[in-house]
């Protein structure tokens, strides 16, 4: 590998990481304030809202996106761009008419929520912003100019969060989720194009689409079966019970995976590319998979920790008693994301060796299998605990399959992983159990202090090349 794809690599951890942070904690705040100013139900109607239109979204770009990264830029010409920017506005726009005069009222009347039929066109406008922005957002990422991916990101959160808060504090309610929903991708637009210099043109040819497409079938397909595992859950809740306890489920999830799922956008799209230009080497693959989740737990373990040790105070002092109900759910959940960061980036990986079928059935056996039976039990007799705890086991066992997948096709060892990122657990394991100690004889500030203290004197000691490394990139990324 050159210096320069090196240098590529190394920049677009540094500015996706960068990006990751800002809007990690830029998002946190916008939802924290919404939590406060809007309701349980709120924040429910909206989650179930999101069932129906993510299911779609995923699929609205028919995995052209994932392609055109995926293949070598020498098999790549002008017109597949073009070829594929045509054919994702076109099928965009279909799939905004069929949300909107089919989806939308049959989610309101099988829900039961009315409101689901005005809220869920609404939503779909984002089916056609993203289609817009496709090929401009594509060709960044291709070229690994991940700065001016991060710097749209960022400039689009907050114009969208300003946005969303000053319609919750004149009363928007739910449109006030809404609007911060839809915006971010309406933002994206102008600063991609402006960013990659693409052009579009009305250039379609059968041949390049038949090229993409094959591929970008099969990746959508697997998309979709991603978020039935990940929203299904949302729709038991929201049917066998009520958009007040989903609002409750949804803000544990929102407080537990902010970060995680801030972490895996990242991962994804650095490492996705990067992890293309290895496919032919799969030991390295396997070695670069092993060392990005030893990163993964170095900062979200500690985070995870400290959710699991004082949510709850922190939950009582900005919101008292409103969402109370969240509280347990949050520690459940915080649990499930231990266990994710162990395969967070494995169906990346999978998919950047080209074994996209491979990817797609894991996907479905975890979701049929796992998720969708042990949710709807556990949501039917124990309520939102159940649903939280069945999404805890379903991970683990999914766990466990991805890991005799990945030794099928790189060779996984378990004690490559434990290697890895054992020293790293047991560390976090002792000081999570003494600041445990500590809150159970002591005042809950003082055990958060030391918890603090003690996550920072593990990494001047145990950290010290990590933290020479990213001061490295910082120095090497300054500005100039």
């Amino acid at each position: 590998m050159t210096n320069q794809t090196i240098n590529k690599i190394f920049s677009g951890v540094f500015w996706s990481s960068l990006e990751m942070i800002v809007n990690t904690i830029f998002s946190l705040l916008i939802q924290l304030l919404l939590a406060k100013l809007l309701m349980p139900d709120d924040f429910g109607v909206l989650a179930l809202a999101m069932v129906f239109t993510l299911i779609v979204e995923v699929t609205s770009d028919l995995g052209m996106g994932a392609v055109l990264i995926q293949k070598k830029i020498e098999n790549l010409k002008p017109n597949h761009f073009h070829t594929a920017n045509i054919t994702g506005f076109v099928w965009a726009i279909f799939l905004y008419a069929l949300m909107s005069f089919i989806v939308a009222p049959f989610a309101a009347n099988f829900m039961d929520q009315e409101i689901l039929k005005t809220i869920i066109p609404v939503l779909s406008l984002s089916i056609i912003f993203n289609s817009i922005s496709l090929i401009p957002r594509t060709k960044l990422i291709k070229e690994m100019r991940f700065k001016f991916v991060a710097l749209t990101n960022n400039l689009s959160n907050f114009l969208s969060g300003t946005i969303a808060i000053l319609l919750a504090y004149n009363d928007f309610g739910v449109w006030s989720l809404v609007s911060f929903t839809i915006l971010k991708p309406f933002f994206c637009i102008p600063f991609y194009f402006y960013y990659s210099k693409w052009r579009p043109k009305l250039i379609w040819k059968k041949s390049c689409f038949e090229y993409i497409f094959s591929f970008g079938l099969i990746t959508s397909a697997t998309s979709v079966t991603n978020v039935l595992t990940g929203k299904f859950d949302y729709f038991i809740i929201g049917k066998l019970l009520n958009t007040s306890s989903l609002g409750y489920y949804s803000f544990a999830i929102l407080i537990t995976n902010l970060f995680r799922d801030r972490l895996v956008a990242v991962l994804n799209k650095v490492l996705y590319p990067y992890y293309t230009t290895l496919q032919d080497n799969r030991d390295r693959m396997l070695s670069s998979f092993l060392k990005t989740t030893a990163i993964n737990i170095t900062f979200i373990y500690p985070i995870i920790h400290g959710v699991i040790l004082f949510s709850e105070y922190f939950l009582q002092y900005f919101f008292l008693d409103k969402w109370n109900e969240s509280i347990i759910l949050i520690k459940i959940f915080s649990c499930t994301v231990l266990i994710q960061m162990l395969n967070n980036s494995h169906t990346t990986l999978i998919r950047a060796a080209g074994e996209v079928k491979v990817e797609f059935y894991l996907q479905l056996v975890k979701s049929l299998i796992f998720f969708i039976p042990l949710i709807t039990i556990g949501t039917h007799y124990f309520g939102l605990i159940g649903a939280a705890t069945s999404h805890l086991i379903a991970t683990l066992l999914g766990l466990l399959v991805s890991f005799y997948v990945m030794k099928i096709i790189f060779n996984f060892r378990l004690k490559l992983l434990i290697d890895s990122v054992g020293n790293k657990v047991f560390w976090y394991l002792i000081i999570f159990i003494i600041t445990l100690l500590i809150k159970y004889y002591c005042m809950w500030q003082i055990a958060f202090v030391s918890y603090l203290s003690l996550i920072v004197s593990y990494f001047l000691v145990k950290e010290k090349q990590l933290i020479n490394m990213l001061r490295k990139f910082t120095t090497n990324n300054k500005p100039k």
